[in-house]
């Protein structure tokens, strides 16, 4: 099983059931999907977080929180254009969607901005003159 298979949870798991996911798989949202894996919603833990201010109880259905129109992509949507998506809606996570609405993949946002920039690669600090009086301890 992949990470984001991790992310999977069907629409009748409760909203614990749900943290305890996010959790455990480390995506920082959970994808709810019926039997044969289509995509339902989303839940993210500011969903759950809303919902529990909202005096949602912890035992109710994930359903009754998720996203119903969570923003997605095609398989073949290049890595550019994934990132442009998600900063355009201020996501973290995409869910990846094949023309069949079959969840086949999730994509954090962190992991496509990795080498993305190739501006920079390396920096550094160069801290030169004096002696060094006015920035001790950090020039010792």
């Amino acid at each position: 099983m992949s990470d984001w298979e991790k992310a999977l949870l069907g629409p009748t798991s409760s909203i614990r059931d749900t943290l305890q996911n996010m959790s455990e798989s480390q995506q920082q949202i959970s994808v709810i999907v019926d039997e044969e894996g289509c995509l339902l919603g989303t839940v993210t833990d500011g969903d759950v977080r809303r919902s529990i201010l909202r005096g949602i109880a912890l035992e109710d259905p994930a359903k009754e929180i998720m996203h119903l129109t969570p923003i997605t992509a095609s398989p073949s949507t290049d890595r550019k254009t994934r990132v442009a998506l998600m900063r355009k809606h201020s996501i973290l996570q995409l869910v990846i969607v094949d023309d069949d609405n079959h969840v086949v993949g999730l994509i954090r946002l962190d992991s496509l901005v990795d080498g993305l920039s190739e501006e920079t690669p390396n920096w550094a600090v160069v801290m030169a003159g004096g002696i060094g009086s006015r920035l001790r301890p950090l020039t010792n």
